[in-house]
């Protein structure tokens, strides 16, 4: 991130633009860098990537490299997150004025200025390894969420420890949105695991879903089941 914001400094010289258009223009934008190697096949939901395209435009505004603080209000956009963060009344001004109180700019190499850690890729990667581990197979906007809220060095964790929001707080209203490791034989099972069984038979059929796998076997119980209630409500 920093060398593309280098880059996009030199380029704007050259051309006569400000560093910000850019740096908007030819530096690489939010969730938009190579996937690491242990989270591949995850994806990334629609509304996360909403997200991220928000806390770039707040990044673009303050004229710095994006950061946890801007996944922090680029979270409030749509989706699990950002109802999570409304019931624990984190709104986007709340932030901002914490954040002017909190954080100086510093400045990098090539000019780029940043706003808090700048470390906004590395949670997005990091929370992709999260959900990976979880048997998931899309990343969504509660395990961002999660990632870096409970890092106890991102701005953002400062940020709600300002707000007065309680690490336990927010792992407890995240709970029901976020299943629990899937484990084997003592150690994490990575990749397409059946959400109802635990199954990672690579040989076994699993239909996606979102954020989920379910296996061939466990999609057939369910409809003998469904079958067996409807056969009971049309008897009754």
């Amino acid at each position: 991130m920093v060398r593309a914001v280098t880059v996009a400094a030199e380029t704007g010289d050259r051309l006569g633009v400000s560093k910000q258009a850019a740096r908007q223009r030819y530096a690489d934008r939010l969730g938009q860098a190579d996937i690491p190697v242990d989270a591949e096949g995850v994806a990334m939901s629609p509304r996360l990537a909403a997200c991220l395209q928000a806390a770039q435009e707040s990044a673009d505004t303050d004229d710095s490299v994006p950061g946890t603080n801007h996944l922090l209000l680029g979270l409030l956009h749509t989706g699990f997150a950002a109802t999570v963060l409304d019931q624990l009344d984190v709104a986007r001004d709340r932030i901002r004025d914490a954040a002017a109180r909190l954080f100086e700019l510093t400045s990098r190499p090539g000019g780029a200025r940043v706003l808090g850690d700048g470390e906004a890729e590395a949670a997005v990667a990091q929370a992709r390894r999260f959900s990976a581990g979880r048997g998931q197979s899309q990343v969504d906007t509660q395990q961002l969420l999660f990632v870096i809220a409970l890092d106890p060095g991102s701005a953002a964790r400062r940020l709600l420890n300002d707000l007065g929001v309680e690490p336990d707080r927010l792992k407890k209203e995240l709970a029901d949105m976020i299943p629990p490791p899937v484990r084997g034989r003592g150690k994490r099972v990575r990749g397409r695991v059946c959400a109802f069984c635990g199954c990672t038979n690579p040989d076994r059929p699993m239909v996606a879903g979102p954020g989920v796998w379910i296996c061939a076997h466990c999609v057939h119980v369910s409809l003998e089941i469904l079958g067996t209630g409807d056969r009971a409500l049309r008897s009754a």
